[in-house]
């Protein structure tokens, strides 16, 4: 069987293994390192400070040992310091514990060699024992400090040492697991959300950063949830819409084909047709990737020429058009678009009181302002007028063959120029609705004068 190589078995542990796992290598490490400066400190250390600090502690013992060095002596101080001590002189060995001393540990280069004084100090580590010889000229002393532990001792300072790891250990993977448990929900409705489930919302337990992100994470569903059905109501919408001219259409061909049934029918299709036209429209400008043809032009031109094609005879609308420089980069075909569908709502809803279209100058921008006297619109309406196929009245709305798509339209083209529209309604008093176009929009590089 073919084993699976390390990093993939790595990515097959759950995020919390991994991450304690990350914890014991980074002490593993740590300790490594802090080894490493020990040792190289301790070299340096042993170099320069170990032999002062040695041969002073040497020359009192060896003061109290006395000259020569007496065994007596040795054995005082051995009981009071737990240092065994080794005298050879000449041919004789006294030892307050001959066990504990080897003469081959100063054989070869296993001890570190100073003088100091006159007198030649010899210092070894061997198997936990420290040991300082100090070589005279009639007799040598060493001295023997023990670290060693007894065998039952050292099995039980390594196995606390290993029972504190793995309780170490365990506590940081309870504590990880406790870290990313909001991983686990957010997985959870994750595979809700994939099933459709738009309406599951995942419980917000802790306030840090994996509790913001499982309120953003509900957020953006609640706003999946949102436009899935803003599209299903503009879906149910524009089957309503179309179904009615369909309707018309069916019965003017069962009926016979005179002028009357025949304009019916026209009048049908180029409803059908108008649908269809905004909604491709609005499809565009609604899309991340919509283009508008940029040019650097009058917004007053714009507005004559506008009035002069379409409008040359509607004596009811009045312009008031500042003479302040009203050039901006727009999508000429496209502000035309929405300047014929709000004139186009001030003329049906006017009651043929005057329309007044004004313009001026605000700072950067350029402000186009379209007021009618007319019927008005409810103040509890307002806010869903740029909705697609909203009619304030559908039985009224529906007798004066609008789509419902309009004001809609004009909003997308409105955020597409990165500008602003508001609209301030009454019943019975009239509408003004006001449009501020950046003179050069945000993100799009200004073009030169012509």
């Amino acid at each position: 069987m073919k084993q699976q190589p390390i990093i993939e078995r790595i990515h097959t542990l759950s995020l919390g293994a991994r991450i304690v796992w990350v914890f014991v290598f980074t002490a593993i490490f740590s300790i490594f390192i802090f080894g490493a400066g020990f040792k190289i400190a301790t070299q340096n250390y042993n170099k320069q400070v170990l032999p002062n600090v040695v041969s002073d502690y040497g020359r009192m013992l060896l003061l109290e040992l006395g000259e020569p060095a007496q065994l007596d002596n040795a054995k005082k101080i051995a009981k009071r310091t737990g240092i065994k001590i080794v005298i050879e002189q000449n041919a004789t060995m006294l030892s307050t514990d001959a066990k504990s001393y080897n003469h081959k540990v100063f054989e070869g280069n296993n001890f570190f060699e100073f003088e100091k004084q006159g007198l030649l100090y010899q210092l070894s580590f061997w198997h936990g024992q420290a040991m300082l010889r100090v070589v005279k000229p009639n007799e040598k002393i060493t001295f023997v400090a023990s670290f060693r532990y007894a065998p039952v001792k050292i099995s039980l300072i390594l196995l606390s040492f290993i029972l504190s790891m793995v309780l170490v250990i365990f506590i940081a993977h309870l504590l990880v697991r406790y870290l990313i448990a909001p991983i686990r929900d957010i997985e959870q409705g994750i595979a809700e959300f994939s099933k459709g489930n738009l309406h599951f919302r995942i419980e917000k337990k802790r306030n840090d950063d994996l509790g913001n992100l499982t309120e953003h994470i509900n957020q953006m569903a609640g706003q999946l949830n949102s436009i899935l059905e803003a599209k299903r109501q503009l879906l149910l919408a524009i089957s309503h819409e179309l179904r009615t001219p369909m309707t018309r259409m069916k019965i003017a061909l069962d009926l016979p084909f005179n002028d009357k049934n025949k304009s019916r029918f026209n009048d049908s299709l180029g409803q059908m047709e108008k649908l269809l036209s905004e909604l491709l429209e609005s499809e565009k400008l609604s899309s991340d990737h919509q283009l508008l043809d940029y040019q650097k032009v009058s917004i007053n031109e714009i507005i004559t020429g506008l009035l002069e094609q379409e409008y040359p005879e509607d004596t009811q609308i009045v312009t008031q058009l500042t003479p302040d420089n009203t050039e901006a980069q727009v999508d000429t075909m496209r502000i035309r678009l929405l300047l014929r569908n709000i004139l186009g709502n001030a003329i049906k809803y006017g009651l043929d009181n005057p329309i007044k279209i004004i313009t001026h100058i605000v700072e950067d921008k350029v402000n186009i302002t379209i007021e009618d006297k007319g019927k008005g619109i409810a103040s509890d309406s307002l806010s869903q007028v740029f909705e697609p196929f909203y009619r304030e009245d559908q039985a009224r709305q529906r007798q004066t063959g609008g789509t419902g798509l309009g004001l809609y339209l004009v909003k997308l083209i409105v955020d597409a120029h990165k500008g602003t529209i508001t609209i301030y309604s009454e019943k019975a008093k009239g509408t003004k609705v006001s449009i501020m176009l950046l003179k050069t929009p945000l993100g799009v590089d200004p073009l030169p004068d012509e």
